[in-house]
């Protein structure tokens, strides 16, 4: 069909007509991961729009490039094609255009690591889409921003974008856009604790990815599915260390398969693959033996938990983060005075968030966030987890300081 337009096109002398069948042809090409052949074609549809003033449909092929060039992790060439379209929607006074560009300009610089960047792009594009009443692209927006949050280690943020991002998606029908923000809802949910809500979030997206024969994102889908091996190597830590560690061997061989692959979609898969990576080194950072003074300088806790010392490192301020503070001055508390037990996820909920009332889920999430956050900050090799709940290090010597 897309040939017979063509032909027509070429022998009524329709410029438009034939263009557009080019650019059609380039789209099956890139839904097929020909991606030689989809740059080709899109080539071919820009130059006749462009020859015969076709403006609008000049930004749409530009646009498309742009996806290619990014599949390919031609970040800098998709980022120019991006720029003129941007020139081209501002000249049409198009608002809807203008906002999807910027979107996929913050999408291009996510995907190549420019966090700073694409949170720019992202910020004015999602005014745009709420200007002009788009939920589609204020979904796809929002996500984006989830990323971001997540990729800074802002997790309480991340998670509060992604859970809205994938409501206003799910409300929109738009299933791919959906299930392409779904590996990132399953590495929030896995790095907060919420590992079975992760599994479902995954294979509902490799579901998609596969009744659709999308490759490039089934590749990313399995750097994912090594965030969750992590995740759960943090909960086998401290009872089944081998099989921790094995986890986290399997998903370390994650990373060496990666690199050695071709994708087509080396956007989502470099955000994957960066996301692993800070897992593998947060777990490296809390797997090491401590030094030879570790164990006698310790951790050392400032008055009502408003401040920790991790064995002489940099001084830890909490006093900004109540609740941070108040969980962590209860494990400190329990520290002292019953070593070795754990302290229930209900009972530091209540005691990090005093007379609040929520969902008991709702709640749960709370302390996993802040569980996660703390880690975060200083206390992966210290914070631990046991059947009986979350405990400080009862080996580490605690030191209490009271000004």
């Amino acid at each position: 069909m897309l040939e017979l337009a063509l032909e027509i096109g070429r022998a009524e002398s329709e410029p438009l007509i034939e263009g557009i069948a080019l650019m059609a042809q380039g789209t099956r090409e890139l839904a097929r991961l020909v991606l030689d052949d989809a740059e080709r074609l899109y080539d071919q549809s820009l130059e006749i729009f462009r020859r015969h003033g076709f403006v609008r449909r000049e930004g749409a092929a530009l646009t498309w490039i742009a996806g290619v060039w990014t599949s390919q992790g031609r970040f800098r060439e998709a980022r120019r094609a991006l720029h003129e379209a941007l020139i081209l929607s501002r000249q049409m006074e198009s608002r809807t255009y203008e906002g999807n560009t910027l979107m996929n300009l913050g999408g291009v610089d996510l995907a190549a690591g420019r966090l700073d960047e694409a949170e720019s792009y992202s910020i004015k594009s999602l005014a745009i889409h709420r200007e002009m009443g788009n939920r589609h692209g204020e979904g796809i927006v929002i996500g984006q921003l989830g990323v971001i949050a997540l990729e800074r280690g802002d997790v309480e943020l991340a998670d509060s974008r992604l859970i809205q991002a994938e409501s206003i998606l799910k409300e929109c029908g738009v299933k791919g856009f959906h299930a392409a923000l779904l590996p990132f809802v399953a590495v929030m949910e896995a790095r907060v604790g919420r590992l079975a809500e992760a599994r479902r979030s995954l294979k509902e997206a490799r579901d998609y990815f596969l009744s659709v024969n999308d490759q490039g994102s089934l590749s990313a889908a399995n750097i994912v599915e090594g965030t969750l091996e992590v995740a759960t190597a943090r909960i086998l830590a401290s009872s089944q260390r081998n099989e921790a560690e094995a986890l986290v061997e399997r998903a370390r061989s994650r990373l060496v398969a990666a690199s050695s692959q071709e994708s087509g979609n080396v956007g989502d898969l470099s955000k994957a693959i960066r996301l692993l990576r800070q897992d593998l080194d947060l777990w490296a950072a809390g797997s090491r033996e401590p030094g030879p003074q570790a164990p006698a300088m310790g951790l050392r806790v400032g008055s009502a938990g408003a401040w920790f010392e991790v064995a002489g490192n940099e001084r830890v301020d909490l006093r900004r983060r109540s609740a941070l503070r108040r969980m962590f001055d209860a494990l400190a508390d329990k520290r002292l005075s019953s070593p070795g037990v754990g302290l229930d996820p209900n009972d530091l909920f209540e005691l990090g968030w005093p007379g609040v009332q929520l969902h008991p889920e709702v709640a749960m999430k709370r302390v996993y966030l802040g569980i996660w956050a703390l880690r975060n900050l200083g206390l992966t090799n210290v914070l631990l987890h046991q059947t009986d709940g979350y405990l400080l290090d009862p080996k580490l010597p605690l030191l209490r300081q009271n000004e």
